[in-house]
């Protein structure tokens, strides 16, 4: 039995994919590794919601590593416009610390053009 990739409950794989997962990466939780749990989370959700065959590797990640460079411009996208409404400091080793609350600038954003970047980067992986 095959999976439908989108029902009439449901968003498009590649739209759910992009959301959480950069949604994930602009909070930045941890020293390192954010970007590979934000790649894994892009797997992992377009393999739940059936978007990639069972048991295919299909490397997403792998064109969104070679083109590093739009995907440093996809997140300065985003963060440049929000930059403004923050109010932060940085200390001598370049930790960060926040002054005011920003969750409302990140719960809807807009993921248009992150969903436009990850369908780019399966039609790389595809091609």
């Amino acid at each position: 039995m095959t999976q439908r990739l989108v029902t009439p409950n449901m968003t498009d794989a590649v739209v759910a994919a992009a959301s959480a997962a950069f949604g994930f990466v602009f909070l930045h939780p941890f020293d390192d590794g954010n970007g590979r749990i934000h790649r894994f989370l892009v797997h992992h959700i377009l393999t739940k919601l059936g978007f990639t065959p069972p048991r295919v590797l299909f490397p997403v990640s792998a064109a969104m590593l070679r083109e590093q460079e739009a995907y440093d411009r996809i997140l300065e996208r985003y963060s440049s416009s929000v930059l403004s409404f923050i109010s932060y400091d940085l200390d001598a080793e370049g930790r960060m610390t926040v002054h005011n609350q920003t969750a409302s600038l990140y719960r809807f954003f807009d993921a248009t053009p992150h969903a436009e970047y990850l369908y780019h980067c399966i039609e790389e992986t595809i091609r």
